[in-house]
């Protein structure tokens, strides 16, 4: 009896030992897939992270192009602050990112973040001087005075030019050429405010006191003549003439600051570079991740 009940206990250790070992295997998988599940939540939870940053992105990138070609000071300001949100929504994916990937370091990961701090951070540095310069609007202010109150100005002291050369043949050709000096100078506003050289804006303003020169000349020619029937034509003249000066200068000074020139110039070249290597950061971790979740893709370097 003893030797069968024995035998009996062997059996049963024997089984129990193999039913163990086999919830212990189950129960290994069982981790395992555990593990794989999270593992697969962490990087989607990544992905959409980084799908979020692009589209933040590119929301900020909109309203930058957006402050630079606005036409008035708060519609400029209103995209300025637009750009600014989206930013600050970059920025803090960016951090929720990276606590995110400290959860289960990845080398690639690592390095394509890094790339995408310093080149946020690049944009960000770029992008403060665009929207400063945008949000001044100088250009568009100087186009304003001079379609606006200059052209009212020049168009009147034209008129009563125009009066004095009706009031005496003598008259004639002194105010045709104040005309003609007038327009001249007129013209000559606009290409100055759209211009981004110094040294053609200084060409353009010689230019300017040449033309500015005859029209001294053909007033004081009009002055010389005898009798007093050019005498309220010429003062309207001289008046409207003061005017247009001093709007010049004013249109000048704001030309000369060019903001809105400026602005332009810095989106078309060192934005687009610094918004393209954002891009291409956001894209390079974006496929990383996708990378990882690939069915059969290797195990993640450590």
């Amino acid at each position: 009896m003893a030797t069968a009940w024995d035998a009996k206990k062997r059996v049963w250790l024997s089984v129990g030992s193999g039913l163990l070992i086999i919830l212990l295997i189950i129960g290994l998988q069982l981790a395992g897939q555990r593990e794989r599940t999270a593992e697969a939540a962490l990087g989607q939870q990544r992905l959409e992270v980084v799908q979020h940053m692009q589209l933040a992105f590119a929301t900020a990138l909109q309203a930058e192009r957006a402050a630079v070609l606005a036409v008035t000071d708060a519609t400029s300001r209103q995209h300025a602050d637009e750009v600014r949100v989206a930013a600050r929504q970059v920025a803090a994916d960016i951090d929720h990112y990276a606590a995110l990937a400290a959860q289960d370091p990845d080398a690639a990961e690592q390095e394509r973040l890094t790339q995408l701090k310093r080149a946020f951070a690049v944009w960000q540095r770029t992008d403060g001087q665009i929207l400063d310069f945008a949000g001044q609007n100088s250009n568009l202010k100087a186009y304003k005075l001079a379609f606006g109150p200059a052209a009212e100005a020049v168009a009147a002291a034209d008129l009563a030019l125009a009066h004095a050369a009706l009031a005496r043949d003598a008259a004639l050709q002194p105010a045709a050429e104040a005309r003609i000096a007038l327009w001249r100078i007129l013209a000559l506003l606009a290409p100055h405010i759209a211009e981004e050289s110094d040294a053609k804006m200084a060409a353009m303003e010689a230019a300017m006191q040449a033309e500015d020169a005859v029209v001294a000349r053909s007033l004081a020619a009009l002055a010389a003549l005898p009798g007093d029937a050019l005498t309220a034509d010429l003062q309207a003249a001289r008046s409207s003439y003061a005017r247009f000066a001093e709007l010049r200068q004013q249109i000048l000074k704001l030309s000369r600051d060019n903001t809105n020139v400026h602005a332009l110039a810095l989106s078309l070249n060192e934005g687009l570079t610094a918004a393209g290597a954002c891009e291409r950061a956001l894209d390079a971790l974006r496929r990383v991740l996708v990378l990882q979740q690939a069915p059969g893709s290797q195990a993640k370097p450590r």
